[in-house]
């Protein structure tokens, strides 16, 4: 609810799903059926997915590792059968601090 209620803050009408109703009140939460634009954030694999998706817009992406690292961490993630103790330290190390956010926007068709 962070996010909702900084944006209702400065003046947006945003609501939460009303899947979270019992938490978040009737005031504040909005039939999905009914609203005209949804935000949602999207972690690690679901990144992916969404940015695949052309009814989604990508507003912002964080990137805990540096490029070189996520470049890294992707080579170790397709070798599962990692053969040396140093690259499955390194995967550790990388797995351990590896977070993919993103922020994407879809329209509704209404």
């Amino acid at each position: 609810g962070g996010l909702v209620a900084s944006l209702v803050e400065h003046g947006v009408d945003a609501r939460l799903s009303s899947h979270v109703r019992i938490v978040a009140g009737d005031a504040h939460v909005v039939d999905p059926a009914r609203a005209r634009t949804y935000v949602l954030i999207a972690i690690n694999s679901e990144v992916a997915v969404y940015s695949r998706d052309p009814a989604y817009r990508r507003l912002a992406l964080y990137d805990s590792l540096t490029p070189a690292e996520r470049t890294e961490y992707e080579r170790l993630v397709q070798n599962p059968g990692v053969n040396n103790a140093a690259d499955a330290r390194r995967f550790q190390a990388l797995e351990h601090r590896a977070l993919l956010a993103g922020v994407f926007m879809r329209r509704s068709r209404a």
